[in-house]
């Protein structure tokens, strides 16, 4: 019984009269010797002592004596303060360094001779920003004898074979992002979504008028309706009952115009709005168009309705500038919104037949042949930061050099240079 016992669950513990412990067969079991240190008076051992412990052995062949190894305690990090001017004094000897670099390595003794008498290999701009047209353009000046002369000698010799290649320059205004896209749904979609609106619209007023915060509507009688919502009171007195849906008829229609009328701008609203359609957009840039008209197409005596056509949609579209009435052209400058040059462009390019006889003129004369030149013809298109005009006017000008002096107190006398080197090929309006 005693091994079916012990195969079944543990080991029973045996023991003898003097309290050793016994096996089944009775036979003493020997034990270990207990320590006669105290658990609590024990002491761990510690690494030190284990890597002590071990007995020396000769170095292994595969490890490298040179190799340090790393060391187990951590750096104390301390702050390290940067002096003002550090980082400025390394990108000013980087660029220094890749200023030598340009030059390649393939020239010889005399070509970097040669090159040590021409400082102005790298040209810089310097200076600020204006909105003035220089003389010479400052990439120009090193080659020229006379820096303010574009007719004075070329120095050939400051000309290689080197690429010159500018530092971009940031835009003074750059326009706003973009706002984001709305998301463009279909035309169930949106049907969907209208429907839903307005149903939970119509459930609103339906609680509150279950709640007695509103008053429940009338209901709305009209002519085909009227017998089947009024019942036997329209059956008793019709032409009564008639005059009364009619009268609701018209206060209902009368209510919906008072609602219209109290939503429309008013008069000065309206001048407004549209004052700010026309100068939104003239915040961070302004527009501007130049045009060339023929000598006499804009004389008071010869053509007083196409000029007064100029001077009023230059003012009704809120358009600064001034047109230059030079000997052998007219050159006409327009600053403003997009919106208004737009349409000041229809009107010069589209609805004022230019070049043509008029009243005014001789039969013989209109029988002569026209010439292309006096069209009108949109020169140059752009935007600048900021207009040079403060109002519209006409400048007359019996000489180059008094239409000159006229834009060039104004610093855009570049328009009359473009207008005066522009050659048509044909005329753009047949």
């Amino acid at each position: 019984h005693v091994g079916s016992m012990s195969s079944v669950g543990p080991r029973p513990l045996l023991l003898d009269e003097a309290g050793n412990e016994i096996d089944e067969f009775g036979n003493v079991i020997a034990t270990a010797p207990k320590s006669a240190i105290p658990v609590s008076e024990s002491k761990p051992i510690s690494e030190a002592s284990k890597i002590d412990s071990i007995p020396d052995e000769k170095p292994l062949s595969f490890i490298d004596p040179r190799m340090k190894i790393p060391s187990v305690a951590r750096r104390k990090r301390e702050l390290k303060f940067i002096q003002p001017g550090t980082f400025i004094e390394e990108a000013r000897k980087l660029r220094s360094q890749t200023e030598f670099t340009r030059i390649p390595s393939s020239l010889n003794s005399d070509d970097m001779s040669s090159l040590s008498d021409k400082p102005d290999i790298v040209v810089r701009r310097t200076g600020e920003i204006t909105s003035e047209v220089p003389p010479v353009e400052w990439w120009d000046q090193p080659y020229l004898s006379e820096p303010t002369n574009y007719t004075s000698t070329i120095k050939e010799d400051k000309i290689t074979h080197f690429v010159e290649h500018p530092l971009p320059v940031k835009p003074p205004a750059e326009k706003p992002a973009p706002p984001p896209q709305p998301l463009i749904l279909t035309k169930s979609e949106r049907r969907k979504l209208r429907k839903r609106n307005r149903m939970e619209v119509q459930q609103e007023r339906r609680d509150r008028i279950l709640l007695g915060l509103e008053d429940p509507p009338p209901p709305k009688v009209k002519i085909a309706n009227m017998m089947r919502v009024l019942g036997s009171e329209a059956v008793g007195d019709p032409t009564q009952i008639e005059a009364k849906v009619r009268k609701e008829i018209a206060l209902r229609a009368a209510r919906h115009n008072q609602r219209n009328q109290e939503r429309k701008l008013t008069g000065d609203e309206r001048k407004a709005k549209k004052r700010r359609k026309m100068f939104e957009d003239t915040a961070l840039h302004t527009n501007v168009a130049v045009f060339r008209v023929g000598p006499d197409e804009l004389d008071e005596k010869k053509n007083p309705v196409k000029k007064f056509k100029v001077d009023i949609n230059a003012s009704q579209n809120h358009l600064s500038g001034c047109v230059i009435l030079a000997p052998k052209f007219s050159v006409v400058i327009v600053e403003g919104g997009p919106k208004s040059i737009n349409r000041y462009k229809k009107l010069m390019l589209r609805r004022i037949r230019w070049n043509r006889p008029n009243d005014l003129e001789d039969d013989e004369k209109k029988k002569q042949p026209r010439n292309k030149e006096d069209d009108c013809y949109l020169i140059w298109e752009g935007e600048v930061l900021k207009p040079s005009f403060r109002n519209f006017r006409f400048e007359p000008a019996p000489t180059e050099a008094a239409a000159r002096k006229i834009l060039q107190d104004r610093g855009v006398v570049q328009y009359y240079d473009m207008c005066k080197n522009f050659v048509p090929v044909s005329s753009v309006f047949e």
